[in-house]
């Protein structure tokens, strides 16, 4: 009987290597702890998309849009859908300045693409966006569907998502109202925060997720803060200085976090600044704040989080949460110097922490980067995607992306 030869074994798939991209890009963490990021190739003119398992492991790459090219104001950004992701692109495409939606498979397969709008927000069902006197919701299952506003409209509108619901928010002269919204509709507006008293004039006002929908955090024209759950307002014990500028907001069942800068006049204490540029905006140095108030009580505490370097800017600003705990990240831009021969991003800074005052844990990530997007939270951690650049170069050439798992 003659023999049969052994089969010969087949060589393993050669590794992925993640692509070089170029400025703007986008990222997004799925619940597996997998990170998918986008952003130009700006050689083959085309929109790339890569997904970054946990083991840190490319899995895929694909091209999800051609004759993609970069303008002033392209942007690029990454949401969920289903177990699959949106990636939704402004920049040039086939000549024209426009705005696509482009749908990708878990396996990294693009499965439909749609003219789409400046996406305010999303949740797990589709992106939100306004459109004149339309709210437009794409799932980009048979393409984008607009809802017709309340008529008449008095106010200025905005969206706000939850991860599973979206309403529209109307704002008449601080009196906010709220509508839910839906694949096709527009429900009706209901008082949301009514307009401050005369001698209560608003600073600013910023939303927050709560159990029941949307709650508001009001800033007097003092600094008085008061928030509501879709109750009554209820005054907080501690207020606002006029140098704070408040950043994000957000809240769990007991307690609402706030986070606020606050900019200083000069460098620390025996810090080294002889390597600035000698003009007065880079000699300051701007502290973060957080503050916490008891939902029940109103009582609030006020804890110093880290100050960045002398001459740096902090933001923007990632509020999320992983298992039971809140993250805070913002980056530093530094300066670049005449020739921008430095990354204007200079570092990430992360505080972890809890309702507990002095509850924080505090992490810096030294960066020499030109893009940095932030994945966003689940309950595997929290990540962020960097452009790196080589020591030595520009700006003016693709860069590598690299993945910071920077939370727990």
């Amino acid at each position: 009987m003659p023999s049969v030869p052994a089969p010969t074994p087949r060589a393993p798939p050669p590794a992925l290597s993640l692509p070089a991209l170029s400025a703007p890009i986008g990222a997004l963490m799925l619940p597996d702890g997998a990170v998918v990021l986008a952003g130009l190739a700006v050689k083959d003119k085309v929109l790339r998309v890569a997904r970054v398992d946990k083991d840190e492991r490319v899995a895929w790459i694909t091209d999800a849009l051609s004759s993609a090219e970069w303008v002033h104001d392209s942007d690029v950004s990454v949401h969920p859908a289903g177990a699959g992701v949106v990636v939704a692109f402004r920049g040039r495409l086939e000549g024209g300045v426009a705005r696509r939606l482009v749908r990708l498979d878990a396996r990294g397969a693009v499965l439909g693409q749609h003219p789409g709008g400046r996406v305010a927000c999303s949740t797990r069902a589709g992106l939100f966006w306004l459109e004149g006197r339309a709210a437009v919701w794409a799932d980009l299952g048979d393409g984008p569907t607009r809802a017709a506003l309340p008529s008449p409209l008095v106010g200025e509108p905005s969206l706000f998502c939850e991860p599973a619901t979206a309403s529209l928010i109307v704002d008449d002269d601080g009196a906010l109202s709220r509508a839910p919204l839906g694949a096709a509709t527009v429900g009706a507006p209901l008082p949301l925060l009514a307009a401050p008293e005369r001698d209560e004039d608003e600073r600013e006002h910023a939303l927050f997720h709560a159990a029941g929908g949307p709650g508001v955090l009001r800033v007097g024209a003092a600094g008085a803060l008061s928030f509501t759950r879709g109750g009554a307002p209820q005054k907080v014990s501690a207020r606002l200085h006029d140098d704070d500028d408040l950043l994000v907001v957000d809240a769990d069942e007991r307690t609402l976090y706030a986070v606020a800068t606050q900019d200083h006049e000069g460098c620390p204490a025996g810090e080294d600044a002889s390597a600035l540029p000698t003009t007065r905006t880079s000699r300051f140095s701007t502290s973060v704040h957080l503050l916490r108030v008891d939902l029940t009580s109103g009582e609030a505490t006020r804890e110093e989080l880290g100050r960045a370097a002398c001459g740096h800017q902090p933001g923007p600003f990632f509020l999320g949460g992983t298992r039971g705990r809140h993250v805070l990240a913002w980056s530093e831009r530094a300066p670049t110097g005449a020739r921008r021969q430095r990354a204007p991003i200079a570092a990430l800074a992360v505080r972890v922490f809890g309702p507990a005052v002095g509850d924080v844990t505090r992490r810096r990530d030294e960066l020499r980067a030109d893009a940095l997007a932030d994945a966003g939270c689940t309950d595997a951690g929290c990540a962020a995607v960097w452009l790196e650049r080589p020591e030595g170069r520009d700006d003016r050439e693709p860069e590598l992306p690299r993945v910071l798992r920077y939370a727990p």
